[in-house]
Formats: structure tokens, sequence, C-alpha cells
């Protein structure tokens, strides 16, 4: 079973994005981060997806991928790899641009492969930091860490985009 928790009114919709333009300014803050909706899984694979909802009080743009650490309940960066080229559930499209107005929402996925023998720690908390912010955002979750090797120890991330969809590898 993933981890990844719907929360209510986390929809995959194209709310509050615009059409790239070349005046917009890159980053912003405040931006509150929440679990996105549950995806069905593929066999052995954990999946989670995020919103990002832009509070800022004006328009902002990203283009790239999250930096990502999962932290341990002592606050210790775990030593998970992480990989921009997706997997069997994650989008292998390049990143974007994308602009968010105020009040918009952008969207990130993660997945990882389970942990078959044994979890040797246990990440609390994920930190995540948007391209081009330099603001850390935090928000607690469960996810077993059995090591940094293949295949449970690589996170595969998606680009930040304008849609849940968007982080969805197409089949």
């Amino acid at each position: 079973m993933g981890f990844a928790v719907a929360l209510a009114g986390a929809v995959a919709l194209l709310f509050g994005v615009e059409a790239a333009q070349p005046t917009t300014v890159s980053g912003c803050s405040p931006l509150r981060l929440s679990f996105g909706p549950a995806w069905s899984e593929a066999t052995g694979q954990e999946t989670s997806t995020f919103v990002v909802k832009n509070l800022s009080g004006r328009r902002c743009s990203f283009d790239g991928y999250p930096k990502i650490a999962f932290l341990d309940g002592r606050g210790r960066v775990l030593g998970f790899t992480y990989y921009h080229g997706g997997d069997q559930m994650i989008t292998t499209d390049p990143p974007h641009l994308v602009v968010v107005a105020n009040g918009g929402r952008l969207f990130f996925a993660i997945n990882k492969f389970r942990c078959d023998v044994r979890e040797t720690a246990i990440a609390r908390t994920i930190r995540i930091k948007l391209p081009g912010n330099s603001t850390w955002l935090a928000i607690p979750l469960r996810l077993g860490y059995c090591g940094g090797g293949e295949p449970s120890g690589v996170i595969s991330v998606s680009p930040v985009v304008a849609s849940m969809n968007a982080a969805a590898r197409r089949h």
C-alpha cells in the first residue's frame, strides 16, 4: 500500500495555472505543501503526490525538479538516492515552465519500491524546496528506509507540473 494520503479538495485540475509568459517572476513565498490524491499502485510501488498552493499574493514561476530530503524522527537526513528520469509510475517527460497565479497550485509526485527485507529507519518528515525557491517546505509522513541501494533506496521524482496527471507516466 502506498503512503499517499488523499486530502479533501486536492483534485487534479488546472486551476490557477496560467500560460507561461516571459515577464513572470521566479519562485515565491509563502507556499503551502499538502498531500495530493492517492494513485492506484503498480506492484511493489509506494507513490505519493503533493500539491503546493501559492499564497504569495503574486504570480510565480517554477521550472525543474523539487529538491527533496527525508528526515527520520531525530531530524537526520536519510540516504535515499533521487532519480529524475521517471519510472513505472512517474513521468519520463522533462520539466517545463509552470506559472502559478496567486491562489493557484502546482503538483509533483514521488515513488519508491517497497522494502522487501526490512526497514532500517523510518522517514517521519519530507522536506522539499521548489526550483528557483530558497524556502524549504515540510510535511509529516511515514516512509520505510531500507538502505540506499536499488531498488528500494531510490526515489523517483517528477518535475513540478501544472496538473496531477502530468506527473504520472503515460501508458
